[in-house]
């Protein structure tokens, strides 16, 4: 959960400067993590640091300010306190998925002026030197003086505008989790009326890995529900088990975004934080619409042009030739569309991608059809139509050389091409491997459609 609040984090971050900077009162995030420190000196004032040198004192500030956001999150959203050196704070929580996050907090701010404190709260409590007392003089002096009056009001503004943003992302992610529960709702409602030939959809699983090899969210986010579907209706609902199934399912989703071009460390890393996650998860609510953001996050990582070594020129290619991989593209039209003359493009696209434009327009339209396949109302001359092919017979020959198989023995097997020959290595585009025209196996360089923008409409299974 953690890669995925980062966004609001980020927009907590951008309000806290705004709030600090519009009313010149210290203000700051602090993510509701122990290893994570402030983000600013104004989780821990320097008044507050300097005292601690002074008299080595071990009162944690941080673990206060926790403390007190758990105590907003209580008592309806914001929380006035006073710390243990009584400076006046105010906190509001940030949740993500009804869970707490981080928080905003406002001060430190003092109620009397600083001479005051430091006769009150310092000098009868520590024998100083005029020295120290100068130097926490200093430091109180750059601490805000308002009455309790001002707190309050500041303290209902910050509420207010960290309410804004709690709901802002509560409502999305409530829209997206109650659409998925609809989908996975209405698959176990078959599933009790039909009795599946087998326990566990297999079958969709490897469609729903190629569409992520080929980075179509939409289709794998569908096959997803699907399986979800069963595993819930399998498992009689039991929370264990089904997190026992999602841990399988990240490793899946993992292997095959690192199959598609992602970068391996990323991959291993997100995966590991990912699997820490799942720990802390006690609903199939919370649990399935995490895993589909999993999900997105693995694709997205698939097509970090940074991570793949592909330019933004090429990328901007890539994505122009899938979305018009039924037509027949050029490549002037195509090197017109990115603004680079053709002779550059063409020995810019095969320097990064390792392949020609139309071994790659190859590839692409390869990858259309074997959606395709996966539905067998479809004819194969309907199908060669669809993925940008002039002929049956053309269409056939680019699919095996590129393949290892023939288009009608990919839809025998479902789309499992291991299930017919274990240990081959074949051209998909999406894997480490990318087969040129001539056929012969060649190392690509971080290809897997990065940067592929938006993915054209293709007949969908019925």
């Amino acid at each position: 959960m953690i890669g995925e609040s980062s966004e609001i984090l980020q927009k907590a971050r951008n309000l806290a400067k705004m709030f600090e900077k519009a009313t010149d009162i210290p203000c700051c995030l602090i993510e509701a993590k122990p290893d994570v420190t402030a983000i600013n000196a104004g989780a821990e004032c320097q008044f507050c640091i300097r005292l601690q040198k002074f008299c080595a004192n071990t009162l944690n500030c941080r673990e206060t300010h926790i403390s007190a956001a758990h105590e907003a999150w209580r008592f309806g959203g914001q929380y006035i306190f006073m710390c243990h050196r009584n400076m006046l704070h105010f906190v509001a929580p940030l949740l993500f998925r009804g869970q707490l996050v981080g928080m905003i907090l406002g001060g430190p701010l003092m109620v009397i002026e600083p001479d005051e404190y430091l006769t009150e709260e310092i000098e009868k409590a520590y024998e100083f030197s005029p020295k120290q007392i100068e130097l926490l003089r200093k430091d109180l002096e750059a601490i805000p003086v308002v009455n309790t009056q001002k707190a309050r009001y500041l303290s209902d503004l910050l509420s207010s505008l960290v309410d804004n943003l709690n709901n802002e992302e509560g409502l999305a992610w409530k829209k997206g989790a109650t659409e998925q529960q609809k989908e996975i709702s209405n698959m176990i409602h078959q599933l009790k009326f039909n009795e599946p030939e087998e326990r566990y959809p297999i079958q969709k699983e490897w469609q729903m890995l190629e569409h992520i090899r080929a980075g179509n969210k939409q289709e794998a986010q569908r096959l997803l529900n699907e399986i979800l579907g069963h595993i819930f209706f399998a498992s009689g609902g039991t929370i264990d088990v089904i997190r026992a199934r999602t841990t399988e399912l990240v490793v899946l989703l993992s292997r095959s975004a690192m199959e598609g071009g992602a970068d391996a460390d990323k991959i291993f890393g997100m995966s590991f934080q990912y699997l820490r996650e799942l720990t802390g998860i006690s609903t199939i609510e919370q649990l399935s619409f995490w895993l589909s953001g999993v999900l997105n996050k693995f694709v997205d990582a698939m097509f970090a042009p940074k991570t793949n070594g592909i330019s933004e020129e090429v990328c901007r290619a890539m994505a122009y030739m899938r979305q018009n991989c039924t037509n027949k593209i050029s490549l002037q039209e195509t090197a017109e569309y990115i603004a680079l003359s053709p002779t550059y493009f063409s020995r810019l696209f095969k320097r990064e991608t390792g392949l020609a434009f139309s071994d790659y327009m190859n590839t692409v339209r390869v990858d259309a059809a074997k959606e395709l396949l996966l539905n067998p109302k479809l004819s194969l001359v309907d199908i060669s139509s669809f993925s940008g092919f002039d002929d049956q017979s053309y269409f056939c020959r680019v699919f095996k050389r590129y393949s290892g198989v023939s288009p009608k023995q990919y839809r025998k097997c479902g789309g499992n091409i291991n299930f017919l020959k274990k240990g081959d290595q074949y051209g998909n585009f999406g894997t480490d491997i990318g087969v040129s025209a001539a056929g012969k196996g060649k190392k690509r360089k971080g290809a897997g459609g990065a940067g592929i923008g938006a993915r054209r409409q293709l007949p969908r299974h019925s």
